[in-house]
């Protein structure tokens, strides 16, 4: 089955015009595998958001610019699962755990 082609007008400096785009055929069609984080993504979109988990509650942390920064760019580096948010719940818990004897 054939497309119906559209003919894409160009401008005098040669810039398609943005409200046209060229037809493709069904054999130009190029289908491409989800990018891991997009596979992330509609993973975590799956999961309760950590805002509407009953057993999360937010709160405001104060960092050092350089720290965080860095942080996030170790976790990207790594690309370890979850967030800065993950990173430091693990971290927190750990430490009441190993200090819950004092309380």
């Amino acid at each position: 089955m054939a497309a119906n082609k559209v003919v894409v007008a160009a401008d005098k400096f040669g810039f398609l015009d943005k409200r046209q785009k060229p037809a493709t055929t069904e054999d130009e069609t190029v289908q491409t595998a989800p990018s891991r984080s997009k596979a992330k993504e509609s993973a975590a979109a799956k999961a309760v958001a950590k805002s509407k988990d009953p057993s999360m509650k937010g709160y405001t942390l104060i960092l050092k610019k350089k720290t965080h920064i860095k942080a996030n760019s170790i976790l990207k580096i790594l690309d370890t699962e979850g967030d800065l948010s993950d990173l430091t719940e693990r971290l927190l818990a750990e430490w009441v755990t190993k200090h819950e004897h004092i309380h």
